[in-house]
C-alpha cells in the first residue's frame, strides 16, 4: 500500500501512455465497478435489501466502512491513474451523482421501515461524493473525502439507533411507533441527534461536508447547483416527518403499559463518542480538510485545463 502511488504512476506512464481511447474505456470500466460499490443510482438496488436483512453490526460496518471503498477506489485509483478518462466521463458522473441525490431523498419520503429509510438515504448521501468528484477541483476532492468520513460517523449512529429501536421497542416501522421519546428518552435523544446530523444541521459534520460539496459544484457547474439543492429540502422533510411520527408527538397507546428498556451504558458510551466526533468535526472541519488538502491538491493538479481551469 505504501507504494500504491508509484505503482499507479508506472501503470499510467508505461502501459496507458499514448493511447487515449484505452484510458477512456478503462476509466469507464473502473467507474462502473466502483459505482456499484458506492453505490449510485441505478446500481444501488442491492443496498436497501442488504441493510434490512443484516444485523445491526453488519449494517454499521457496511455503511460506515465498506461503502467507502467505492469512493476510495474511484478517487485513489480510477481518477488518479486515468485523469484524462475522468474528464471525458464528467457528464456521466455528474448525472448519476445528481440522480442518486434526488432519487434517494424522494424515495425516503415513502419509506416506512427505519432501516430501509436510512439505507436509501445512504444512496442519496453517497451521491454527494460522486458530484464532488465530478467537479475535478481541489475543494471537490476534499469535500468528497470529507463527505465519506461524515457519512461514516452519522450512518453508524443511525443504524445503531434503528437497531436499538427494533430490539427494544419491537418494531422499526415508523407507522407502528409514535411518541416513543416519552418511554425511552435516551433512544429518542440520540435518534433525533443522528437525524439532525444527517439532514445537515449547522455545527454538525453533515453540514460542513455538504457545504463543501455545494461550493465545489457551484465552482464547476454554476447555476446547475440548484438541482442537487432539492436534496437538502427533501432530506429535511423525510427526517423531520419520520421523527414527528416515530419519536415525538403523543405516545402510541399500545406502549403505555409496556416495559420498554432504554439504552444500556455501553451503548450510550459508544453513541456519545460518535456524537462528540460529529460535533467536533462540524465545528472544526479544518481538522479534517487540512489533513486531506495536500492529496486533494495533487489530484486536482492532474487536470490541467480540466473542468476548473
Amino acid at each position: 500500500m505504501l507504494h500504491l502511488g508509484a505503482d499507479l504512476a508506472i501503470l499510467r506512464h508505461r502501459i496507458f501512455a499514448g493511447n487515449p481511447v484505452i484510458r477512456t474505456v478503462l476509466f469507464f470500466a473502473m467507474f462502473i465497478a466502483f459505482a456499484v460499490k458506492v453505490p449510485v443510482w441505478p446500481f444501488h438496488t442491492w443496498l436497501p435489501d442488504a441493510h434490512v436483512q443484516a444485523p445491526t453490526a453488519g449494517s454499521v460496518i457496511l455503511a460506515a466502512l465498506l461503502l467507502k471503498m467505492g469512493g476510495y477506489g474511484l478517487i485513489r485509483i480510477a481518477v488518479t491513474m486515468l485523469p484524462e478518462g475522468a474528464k471525458v466521463w464528467v457528464p456521466l458522473m455528474l448525472v448519476l451523482g445528481v440522480a442518486s441525490m434526488v432519487y434517494g431523498a424522494l424515495v425516503c419520503l415513502r419509506a416506512d421501515d427505519l432501516k430501509r429509510l436510512i439505507a436509501v438515504s445512504s444512496v442519496s448521501h453517497m451521491g454527494f461524493v460522486m458530484v464532488a468528484v465530478a467537479a475535478l477541483n481541489s475543494i471537490g476532492i476534499q469535500a468528497a473525502i470529507f463527505q465519506m468520513f461524515a457519512h461514516g460517523l452519522i450512518s453508524a449512529m443511525l443504524f445503531m439507533m434503528a437497531g436499538a429501536i427494533g430490539h427494544n421497542v419491537g418494531t422499526r416501522k415508523v407507522s407502528e411507533l409514535g411518541g416513543i421519546n416519552a418511554k425511552v428518552p435516551q433512544i429518542g435523544a440520540f435518534t433525533m441527534f443522528a437525524f439532525l446530523a444527517s439532514l445537515g444541521l449547522p455545527a454538525l459534520v453533515g453540514f460542513a461536508a455538504e457545504f463543501g460539496v455545494f461550493v465545489s459544484f457551484n465552482a464547476a457547474f454554476g447555476y446547475l447547483v440548484a438541482i442537487p439543492l432539492i436534496t437538502v429540502l427533501a432530506t429535511a422533510a423525510y427526517y423531520l416527518w419520520a421523527s414527528q411520527r416515530a419519536i415525538m408527538g403523543p405516545l402510541n397507546p399500545k406502549f403505555e403499559e409496556a416495559e420498554i428498556p432504554d439504552l444500556k451504558p455501553f451503548e450510550t458510551t459508544a453513541l456519545s463518542a460518535l456524537a462528540a466526533l460529529v460535533v467536533l468535526f462540524g465545528v472544526l472541519p479544518y481538522l479534517f480538510m487540512d489533513y486531506v488538502g495536500p492529496f486533494s491538491a495533487h489530484v486536482a493538479g492532474l487536470f490541467a485545463g480540466g473542468v476548473i481551469p
